[in-house]
This record gives structure tokens, C-alpha cells and sequence, in this order.
């Protein structure tokens, strides 16, 4: 049984660039579950930007996308802005853009910051960019979300740790088991950001197509991966999810 969910699920593992330090990911356990408060704003928009550029130009990119998150987070419907370099293929690269209205998408790309890097990196690209734009489940709430402007930057602190390894799940489940999926995913989560070596653990849904989803997970250690894997609320979502799976 344990099988059966192993081919609708692929997974993506990431460095982390920005933000620099753990700090700036890390989300409050209380932050993580629960209801969204009463009289909340809408949904936040988290828009996954997929970048696969020239060889050459890995450095050159890394400094541009660098400058333009740095800057970025500063905007007012900008709640979050990570970029993240697949670990497997340095020239792939991942940007998380979490903003907190429906206009600021279009907003971000009226700034100056944005129109710099676009001409910056459009010769730098190996193929066009793609992006998925998901509907945040957990955290439930955009403080789980936040990350200080002055966390989004500059380099490593002396001394920390190795980097976060950030993996990237993403699933296809039937349509009949869509809210069955969303209730054993949750409860999953929510246990997940409890682990010592768990720093978030996001759960979203994709805004286009409902049967997708996707899984953030953050470890701070090499070995925080396989230590989720032991746990028992990661073995019953397993179980408990595995029938759902779409072929």
C-alpha cells in the first residue's frame, strides 16, 4: 500500500538564498493550524515562478533575483518573496512570491525593482519562465507568512548552520477526494511543524485545477527529511491518503 501514492507524486529539492537566515523562514506552531481568523482578508496569493536559465549565467542571475527580492519584500502587497536554487540543477531556480491583495501581482510588476531585473535576466533565460499560482491553506493566517524586510536579505550570518533544504511536493488527487485530501493534509501539517527539524510546512492548492497540490516543507538539517518520514503522523497521511491519488 505504501506504493501506491510513489508515481502521482514528484518532489523538488531546493537551496535556500533568500531569506538569508533561518529566522526568516521559520513560522510560529501556533501559526500553522487552526481556522482563519474571523474578518480575515481574502486568501493570500502564493504564485510559484519556475526559472531555468543559461549555465553561464547561474552567477549573474543569483545577484539580479537577489536585488530584486531584496527589494521587493518591501512592497506593501508583498507578504513574502523567496528564491530558492533546485539542488540537483543549479540552473533551475524558484521564486515564491506570496502577496496579501488581488492587485499586487499586477502592482509588483509596475515597480521599478521588477522592470530592472526583467530586462536584466531576459537574455540570461534558457527557456521562457513558467509559474503556478496556489491558494495558501497553512499557515491559515498571513502572520504565519510574514518575514521581516531586514530577514529577506544580506548574507548568512557567522557562524549558522548549514543551509535549509527546501523540498517541494506536489500532488494530484481525484476529484472525489479533494476535501478528504485537504482534511488528512492538514492534520499531517499541522503535526509536522512540531518537529524539531521542521521549520514550515506549508500546505497550498493550486487556484486553477483544485486536484493539485502542493506540500512546502522546510527542514533545518541534513537528516530532518528521513526523521519526518519515521513519524507517526506522517504514516497515517500516507496511509490515509494513498487510495486518493490520481493516476
Amino acid at each position: 500500500v505504501a506504493d501506491m501514492m510513489a508515481e502521482p507524486r514528484t518532489n523538488v529539492k531546493y537551496e535556500t538564498i533568500l531569506p538569508a537566515n533561518e529566522d526568516g523562514w521559520a513560522v510560529p506552531s501556533a501559526l500553522s493550524s487552526g481556522q482563519k481568523e474571523a474578518g480575515e482578508a481574502k486568501d493570500l496569493i502564493d504564485v510559484h515562478v519556475f526559472v531555468s536559465v543559461k549555465p553561464d549565467c547561474v552567477e549573474a542571475f543569483k545577484a539580479a533575483s537577489i536585488e530584486n527580492a531584496t527589494n521587493s519584500i518591501n512592497e506593501p502587497g508583498v507578504t513574502r518573496f523567496d528564491f530558492l536554487q533546485e539542488k540537483d540543477d543549479p540552473t533551475k531556480f524558484a521564486l515564491v512570491e506570496v502577496y496579501n491583495s488581488d492587485d499586487a501581482p499586477a502592482a509588483h510588476k509596475e515597480t521599478a525593482h521588477y522592470n530592472k531585473w526583467r530586462e536584466t535576466v531576459a537574455d540570461m533565460m534558457a527557456e521562457p519562465r513558467t509559474n503556478v499560482k496556489y491558494e495558501t491553506i497553512l499557515p491559515a493566517n498571513e502572520d504565519g507568512w510574514a518575514v521581516p524586510s531586514a530577514l529577506s536579505s544580506g548574507q548568512k550570518e557567522a557562524g549558522e548552520a548549514k543551509d535549509l533544504i527546501d523540498v517541494h511536493v506536489f500532488v494530484s488527487v481525484k476529484p472525489d477526494c479533494v476535501e478528504a485530501f485537504k482534511a488528512a493534509s492538514i492534520e499531517n501539517a499541522t503535526n509536522s511543524i512540531n518537529e524539531p527539524g521542521v521549520t514550515r510546512f506549508d500546505f497550498l492548492q493550486e487556484k486553477d485545477d483544485p486536484t493539485k497540490f502542493a506540500l512546502v516543507e522546510v527542514y533545518n538539517s541534513d537528516d530532518a527529511p528521513a526523521a519526518h518520514k519515521e513519524t507517526a503522523h506522517y504514516n497515517k497521511w500516507r496511509e490515509t491518503v494513498a487510495d486518493m491519488m490520481a493516476e
